[in-house]
């Protein structure tokens, strides 16, 4: 039967996210009372309620934040990092140093990370998929919103087939990454990761400024070189929550196959 719709829950949700979460059908509460739910026979939207006191004491570590999806996305496409220097974690992640132990502290308070040993402490993910999941539907909501999305239209995508974003410092995301990965997918539109300008890319593939583009360009937010993936694709993960964030059946069938022959298997290996 159908799945039954998602209900995000969180200590405190902006209205700037509250906007983004509806664009995207994401049901949410949060502690100041703000809400939206959108089903036959209920239709709740509040949004621009204050957040609660207690929200500025825990927001640093909470995975609702955008440094701590940053956080989690390098540990969940490496779990080396679990176990790594806070400042090689940072490194990755691409956020200060003081984001670390806070997130590390809710990821164990909230039983996603288990700790064994005494004199030398190691961390492992307990439920990898269960946070896999939190992630990918709040990127799309809390983080992807900051990467400063840029629409452009191109007069067709056959330029993408053969293109090597490496001498552009640019990567393939969503579905484009999915067509690379599985050879499954044939693209309506191209994502693109960028570490600088995207300038000379524009100029070169004549791309023209289109809010409604078949082309979308945002800025990279991790380290690529401590994060592994293909020399010109995002990590799969991103790929993945690209595809299930536009709620598309044939993106999320790609999706399947990501997780299948990329993801599931990273995130039960043993560290």
């Amino acid at each position: 039967g159908a799945q039954p719709p998602l209900l995000f829950v969180a200590p405190y949700i902006s209205a700037e996210t509250a906007d983004r979460c509806r664009d995207l059908k994401l049901f949410f509460l949060d502690g100041a009372g703000n809400g939206y739910i959108d089903v036959p026979g209920l239709y709740i939207f509040i949004t621009g309620r204050k957040r609660p006191a207690y929200f500025f004491q825990e927001e640093r570590g909470r995975i609702t934040n955008p440094a701590a999806l940053r956080v989690v996305f390098a540990i969940l496409c490496q779990q080396e990092y679990l176990n790594a220097t806070y400042r090689d974690i940072a490194d990755a992640a691409r956020v200060a140093l003081g984001t670390i132990g806070p997130v590390m502290k809710d990821l164990e308070a909230r039983k996603y990370v288990a700790v064994f040993g005494t004199e030398v402490p190691k961390r492992k993910l307990v439920d990898p998929e269960r946070l896999l999941r939190e992630w990918v539907t709040v990127y799309p909501a809390a983080l992807r919103p900051k990467l400063k999305a840029r629409r452009f239209r191109a007069p067709d995508l056959k330029w993408a087939d053969t293109a090597d974003l490496r001498q552009h410092g640019a990567y393939w995301g969503g579905e484009m990454a999915a067509k690379r990965i599985t050879r499954y997918l044939q693209p309506e539109t191209a994502t693109i990761y960028v570490t600088r300008q995207p300038t000379q890319l524009i100029a070169d593939q004549r791309l023209r400024a289109d809010a409604n583009g078949n082309v979308e360009i945002l800025d990279v937010f991790w380290n690529a070189d401590r994060i592994p993936h293909e020399p010109d694709l995002v990590p799969p993960l991103l790929a993945y929550a690209d595809l299930l964030a536009t709620t598309e059946g044939r993106n999320l069938e790609a999706a399947k196959l990501i997780f299948d022959g990329h993801i599931g298997p990273i995130l039960h290996r043993t560290t």
